[in-house]
């Protein structure tokens, strides 16, 4: 990606139209590839929105601005290694889901931030590993790499 080259500014949202992450590339496609391997809340993502600029720098300044106004859930901006330590710096969510992590916590007698960082773990753990060879139907566990038959099938 270089100056003058048209780069977009894209959106990733969960089934409930929950904005996760705002990011800009001069090929959405290959960038996207790149977050479904490396990026846990991939998972989430269900739909992908793009705004187009005429330059990388307009589109990084359109980035930086929507951040900041739009507040996905997993961008990071401005954070120092020292923030990495505290899952609660680097997404937002609203009060409600909070008080539920703080129940959640106080049920397991954790604090808020090592709460979130198991409920992240759990989470990615969840997904389904897009490498994986599992089929629809499999009797075990939804990571697993089996060759069992669908149900229904011989």
């Amino acid at each position: 990606m270089t100056a003058g080259t048209a780069t977009a500014v894209y959106r990733f949202f969960d089934a409930e139209g929950d904005l996760l992450y705002i990011g800009s590339s001069g090929n959405p496609d290959e960038r996207e590839v790149k977050h479904r391997s490396n990026s846990p809340w991939y998972g989430m993502a269900i739909r992908r929105t793009e705004d187009w600029y005429p330059d990388q720098a307009a589109a990084f300044e359109a980035e930086k601005q929507a951040i900041r106004d739009e507040q996905p859930l997993f961008n990071r901006m401005n954070y120092t290694p020292t923030d990495v330590a505290d899952p609660a710096t680097t997404f937002r969510c609203s009060v409600a889901v909070l008080a539920e992590i703080d129940r959640m916590a106080d049920d397991e007698e954790r604090d808020r931030s090592s709460m979130i960082r198991l409920l992240l773990k759990r989470a990615v753990a969840a997904q389904p590993d897009p490498t994986s060879t599992h089929q629809l139907g499999c009797p075990k566990a939804a990571r697993c790499t089996c060759a069992a038959p669908i149900q229904g099938s011989r």
